[in-house]
């Protein structure tokens, strides 16, 4: 795609999402370390209303756990109560706190106002979970995000990889494109 064209989509998808951030210019200049991935995309929320469009998710945060961690996550949210049987990750609802953040969370992000997000992970397997900021503020010291869902495992390559999720009445869903 040509230099001119590009920054013309820039610009018009800035006027149409009525402000344009500086870290989506940024997003383009990351230089991906050897067996890392950049991974980017957006977070769409589904409603299950008739005639309502689908909505770039502005207000929230991403966490990604490796496969690795999972079990260890998934004990302590079992020990908590907030993994119940018969849940599944797409419908996980839970605070998450700073603590569990700490020894599971591989990498975390709040989405721009477009509602893209960006992160950098090794190569490697991953759950993505997607979440409210901590509220009330109160919380903020002890709660990362009140997380709404999280994917089933995702394969993520080295490079530049483009994740979009969905969330919704249906859950949380993830797609490697």
């Amino acid at each position: 795609m040509g230099q001119v064209t590009k920054l013309s989509i820039l610009i018009y998808t800035c006027v149409l999402m009525v402000g344009c951030e500086k870290r989506e210019n940024e997003m383009d200049n990351v230089i991906v370390e050897a067996g890392e991935s950049d991974v980017r995309g957006k977070i769409q929320y589904i409603s299950d209303v008739s005639g309502s469009g689908k909505m770039y998710y502005t207000q929230g945060k991403i966490a990604a756990i490796s496969s690795e961690k999972w079990p260890l996550f998934k004990a302590s949210l079992e020990a908590e109560n907030s993994w119940q049987d018969g849940t599944t990750e797409a419908h996980l609802s839970f605070a998450l706190t700073h603590t569990l953040a700490n020894r599971v969370v591989a990498a975390s992000t709040e989405m721009n106002k477009s509602g893209q997000y960006q992160l950098m992970l090794p190569a490697g397997k991953y759950y993505f979970c997607i979440g409210d900021l901590a509220r009330p503020v109160e919380d903020a010291n002890t709660y990362v995000m009140s997380v709404f869902g999280c994917t089933q495992q995702l394969i993520i390559q080295k490079g530049r990889v483009t994740v979009d999720f969905q969330y919704g009445e249906l859950g949380v869903s993830g797609a490697v494109l």
